[in-house]
């Protein structure tokens, strides 16, 4: 039970310490706090602040998970320190780090290089009270490595991680804690409160429990280690507190066993007699799932109220989910439109999580601005949410199956429109203009309202729906202020060939791709660039060189993150002594191809270390398939993986399923013990890893098409023994 609870606080603190690292991720991904890094400086300019409270309010959308406890990002261009409750420059942060004021230990971490790591901070003060922390430091972008730009400090309240151990106090001498990889702790708990040193553990053991005298009392020590992290979670109970239970089991045995003896007609007869009417009550209590608060001490009415207990929660948990839909549904639309998924596999899962429905035949993406919504007094607030509510409640018009409003900032809304197939592009894009800018007149005359909007062109899925947004920003920051109409399809536009498009969310993107080896996202990227500026712009000579440079940035940025060997003759061309247009044309696919070969080297190295993790299943199934507690399950938590993901990799590696590969190894091993040996059938299922001598027999008997007593005397009378 321990080393269950034990390794229930493992899974709890591994998606923890995820969730930390997708927050970093995420702040990577926004472009308006890239351009913060980039442009705000140490003179705080209104618009400056305007932007640094709206970044404000966006952290305060990223902290879903109750247990982080403060978010903090520090510009360092302008020594800011924003996180969803306050913006302050670093010197005026009232936040000490033991003895330390925050600006002083973050460059201490830096000089030290200790960011992209967790790390135990114990007597923080924010100028009201006093607590030790967890944080994780991560530099931004992702995979700067010395955090130039900005750093991400999340913290994690000591005490709530102490919380997940106290189910392990359980005695006056009992203890839990958990301990990184230098055996240094990072939380503990004692039932008496007196301070805990660490134990020395074995090296080669993920899990297990041993018994040690500590402080003169002898302790059953029990603890599990995280693969993700190296950290170690440990508990210790005193012996004599197992073993008085084990009496205490075994006394109950008897007094059982005796009584069964000796009552067991008159049991029976009463049982016959009672079971008919509490399993009427329990069906009457399913079926009303309500139920009195006012418990009696017969098994039956404890019995209703748990049941009603379990519907209650079950109830309660179904209204939690609820809440949280909007919130999947949200991350799940702005990942799909800025990054998109690497993976169709976690697509199709993020999905099915958020419950949306969208057709993959024809998507579009158009992005709505509000005009107006500046930076004004708090008398004016007012107004600017109507103004809002007015445009939300228009765009709720044209809502229909495979249609979803998503807001990108204060001012801007993404509408997503799909449809099945059987219409033409062409009048699914002619009826949607129509409609966006009868909707956009509508407010203007009736209303006051003014909007623009940009449509991107068409998609046959929603993976490249990133693709018709990126598109539809273009075409709204080219719409003309005095234009007669503030509405632009990109479609209508008509490109320049002095002007590449490489934005920076296109740059992080590619990164992203090469990064996570997605060889066919890397394509797409490439068809959407080479789309934007050699079919459509089709760049004159300057800007095509611009795009040039632009892009081996990129790819020694990646090189240096990956430590991905460029060769220095691997460039046979420099863009910047090019001497003509047919040299500089050399350069490009000599550019994609080296983007190829490091996403197929990443690729490479995650299917390796894949083939790595099934080779050292197979071995550990080989030497514990003798354990009738040996299932696909356990096998899954041991090694971080999902039932359903590891059954299918598993089968296309070894060509059978798991439960067909260990029955083999056991019947295998169950014939030679019927063959070399004269162990009674029960002893050869229990050696061979069968919890009973009925599963074994059925096994037996459905493979071999005999039951293993024939087997034994057919192998017996046959010439040899064979």
């Amino acid at each position: 039970m321990n080393l269950a609870v034990l390794q229930q606080s493992e899974d709890n603190m591994n998606r923890l310490l995820q969730e930390m690292r997708d927050v970093v991720t995420q702040l990577s991904l926004d472009s308006d706090l890239l351009r913060l890094m980039l442009t705000a400086d140490r003179a705080w300019s209104p618009q400056t602040l305007y932007q640094f409270s709206l970044q404000r309010k966006e952290l305060n959308k990223l902290v879903t998970n109750r247990l982080i406890s403060k978010l903090y990002v520090h510009l360092d261009r302008s020594k800011t320190i924003l996180s969803p409750d306050l913006i302050a420059r670093e010197n005026e942060l009232p936040l000490h780090i033991g003895n330390q004021p925050f600006d002083a230990w973050l460059h201490e971490m830096k000089q030290k290089d200790e960011l992209n790591r967790f790390v135990y901070l114990p007597d923080v003060n924010d100028g009201a009270v006093t607590s030790n922390y967890m944080a994780y430091v991560g530099s931004l972008p992702v995979g700067s490595g010395g955090g130039d730009e900005a750093t991400a400090i999340l913290l994690v309240d000591e005490q709530s991680i102490t919380n997940m151990l106290a189910p392990l106090l359980v005695h006056s001498h009992s203890f839990a804690y958990i301990a990184d990889g230098n055996n240094s702790i990072v939380a503990s708990a004692s039932a008496d409160g007196n301070p805990i040193t660490p134990i020395g553990l074995p090296v080669q053991a993920s899990s297990n429990y041993f018994f040690e005298d500590r402080d003169g009392r002898q302790m059953l020590i029990t603890y599990t280690r995280s693969t993700e992290n190296g950290w170690t979670f440990i508990s210790g109970l005193p012996t004599s507190v197992v073993f008085s239970k084990a009496e205490f089991i075994k006394r109950i045995n008897w007094t059982i066993a005796m009584t069964a003896v000796m009552m067991t007609g008159f049991i029976a007869l009463l049982f016959a007699y009672r079971n008919s009417k509490p399993l009427l009550e329990l069906v009457e209590t399913l079926r009303e799932s309500t139920g009195s608060t006012d418990l009696r001490h017969s098994e039956m009415d404890v019995l209703k109220y748990g049941v009603q207990q379990m519907i209650h929660r079950n109830r309660s948990m179904h209204v939690r989910m609820n809440r949280q839909l909007p919130i999947l549904q949200a991350t799940y639309l702005e990942r799909l439109l800025k990054d998109g998924f690497h993976h169709e596999a976690e697509r199709i899962q993020h999905l099915k999580e958020a419950q949306i429905e969208i057709f993959e035949d024809q998507v579009i993406a158009a992005v709505i601005q509000i005009y107006g919504l500046d930076f004004v007094s708090k008398d004016a607030l007012e107004g600017q949410l109507d103004q809002t509510v007015e445009v939300i409640t228009a765009l709720n018009q044209m809502f229909q199956r495979g249609s979803y409003i998503h807001q990108v900032k204060r001012d801007r809304y993404v509408y997503i429109y799909s449809c099945s197939g059987g219409v033409e592009e062409s009048s699914m894009m002619s009826a949607l203009i129509d409609e966006l800018s009868r909707i956009q007149q509508e407010l203007r005359q009736q209303k006051n309202i003014v909007i623009g909007i940009g449509i991107g062109q068409c998609y046959p899925s929603s993976s490249e729906l990133w693709r018709s947004y990126h598109e539809a920003i273009q075409a709204l920051e080219l719409i003309e202020p005095d234009a007669p109409s503030q509405l632009l399809a990109f479609h209508m536009i008509r490109h320049q060939d002095d002007q590449y498009s490489y934005p920076l969310e296109m740059e992080l993107k590619l990164m992203n791709t090469v990064r996570t080896g997605d060889q066919q996202g890397l394509e797409h990227v490439f068809e959407h660039m080479e789309t934007q500026n050699f079919q459509l712009r089709k760049l004159n000579t300057r800007a095509k060189l611009k795009l040039l440079l632009e892009l081996e940035g990129t790819l020694y940025k990646l090189a240096d993150q990956t430590r991905y060997a460029l060769d220095d003759s691997i460039l046979s061309v420099d863009p910047m002594k090019a001497m003509n247009a047919d040299d500089r044309d050399q350069i490009y696919p000599i550019l994609k191809s080296i983007f190829a070969s490091m996403c197929s080297a990443a690729r490479q190295k995650q299917e390796q270390q894949h083939e790595s993790m099934l080779s050292e299943m197979v071995t550990y199934i080989h030497e514990q398939f003798t354990d009738s507690n040996l299932n696909l399950r356990r096998l899954a938590s041991d090694y971080k993986q999902t039932e359903s993901a590891l059954s299918s990799s598993f089968k296309d590696h070894m060509g059978v399923t798991f439960s067909e590969y260990v029955e083999n190894l056991r019947l295998d091993k169950a014939c030679k013990l019927l063959t070399s040996s004269d162990l009674a059938i029960q002893d050869v299922a229990q050696q061979s890893g069968y919890n009973s001598d009925k599963s074994f027999r059925r096994a037996f008997k459905r493979v071999y098409g005999i039951l293993p007593t024939d087997y034994r005397k057919a192998a017996q009378a046959s010439p040899g023994g064979t």
